[in-house]
């Protein structure tokens, strides 16, 4: 096993987002205008081109091209309500299946709610075991140990409309165990999960460890159908929605919509496949080279003087 210290965006000791990173320090740009309060309702189209996006109180924002980055869930939904005829659309989501132990602390301050709350990762391929220190001021003395799947192969998980509003959220479907490889993988995860919780520098620092909120312990997890039947009803998701718009299928290399002009999504609901990380990165990653392949493009076409 690969155990080291999470590698995370911070600055200063606090965690540093994508928006401080990189959209703070351009806010003075006189050709950038943000909306942060402004919620898309749907793409506008001229045919079979996009030439803008309407807000929910009506408004039409005029763009010469549209690219979308509001996630593997909100990305496919604004391309539901705008009815694109892009097949898949809203399908393959996947996310990495996890398995949460609650960990109450033998020294109830030895995190503070303020710290950050993770410290180190532990990968067995295709594992992921992710400590977290303490879950904030309502759970003083408590952790979380997650174990978590980063190569599943179900691809059953959808994003659908409750509604044509905006204002109403889509109905998510993960499928996070459908496919039975993905239950066998997480069961074997399980176990090894329960063994590093048996050994003496977990007993050290962890009084009790429960596996639902009301005190059960994993005494209840003796063999391997108790722990598929647990872990068929505690599976969450791990918070890394992707591949609902994936390339190749709904978009291309570029990012752009199959089927459409000037119409473009950057977010992780392109990836073919969800990837075997954590997913912040690798979508940092994809929207500076799609960014950089789009500039290029304009360079290029842009008409010598």
């Amino acid at each position: 096993p690969d155990a080291s210290l999470a590698r995370l965006t911070r600055r200063g000791g606090r965690r540093v987002t994508s928006a401080e990173a990189s959209l703070w320090p351009e806010l003075d740009r006189e050709n950038l205008v943000v909306r942060s309060q402004a919620l898309v309702d749907r793409v506008v189209f001229d045919g079979r081109r996009a030439v803008g996006v309407r807000l929910s109180d009506g408004e039409v924002l005029a763009a010469d091209r549209v690219v979308l980055a509001s996630g593997a869930i909100h990305s496919p939904a604004i391309l539901l309500r705008s009815h694109v005829d892009t097949p898949g659309v809203g399908t393959g989501l996947q996310d990495h299946p996890s398995a949460p132990f609650t960990l109450q602390l033998r020294d109830p301050g030895a995190a503070r709610p303020g710290d950050l709350a993770i410290g180190s990762l532990l990968q067995r391929d295709p594992l992921q075991i992710l400590p977290l220190n303490h879950l904030g001021p309502s759970a003083p003395g408590f952790g979380l140990l997650m174990t978590a799947l980063m190569r599943p192969v179900g691809r059953a998980g959808t994003v659908r409309l409750a509604s044509d509003d905006p204002a109403i959220d889509p109905i998510v479907d993960f499928a996070l165990l459908d496919d039975p490889a993905d239950l066998a993988a997480l069961v074997a995860g399980v176990r090894m999960t329960l063994d590093l919780l048996g050994t003496a520098a977990f007993r050290e620092i962890v009084a009790e460890v429960f596996i639902d909120a009301v005190g059960t312990t994993t005494a209840a997890l003796c063999d391997d159908e108790a722990i598929a039947q647990w872990v068929r009803g505690a599976v969450g998701d791990y918070v890394h929605a992707s591949s609902s718009c994936a390339m190749g299928t709904v978009v291309d290399d570029d990012g752009a919509l199959v089927g459409y002009e000037d119409l473009y999504v950057c977010d992780a609901s392109v990836f073919p496949s969800i990837p075997d990380v954590n997913t912040h990165l690798p979508t940092t990653m994809l929207a500076e080279r799609l960014s950089a392949r789009w500039l290029r493009a304009s360079a290029s076409a842009r008409p010598e003087r």
